[in-house]
């Protein structure tokens, strides 16, 4: 769960206040660790219609870094 904005009138002249057709977050195997970049992701692909996350590092295998790049 990624938490809602505190200041609005802040966020709607940034990044976090815009919508997106599409956006594209390559290399996704640095936001695996849970922390104020991957929390910032998750917040802006919240605001497109089509999302692609894409990484060409070998699949990891514990549940904890599959559930944080899935949640993408």
């Amino acid at each position: 769960m990624v938490p809602e904005a505190t200041n609005e009138r802040n966020i709607d002249q940034s990044l976090f206040g815009q919508r997106f057709l599409s956006i594209v977050v390559d290399e996704a195997h640095h936001m695996h660790n849970s922390g104020n970049k991957h929390l910032a992701a998750l917040r802006v692909l919240q605001q497109a219609c089509v999302r692609l996350v894409m990484t060409a590092t070998p699949l990891h295998t514990a549940a904890k870094v599959q559930s944080n790049i899935f949640m993408y």
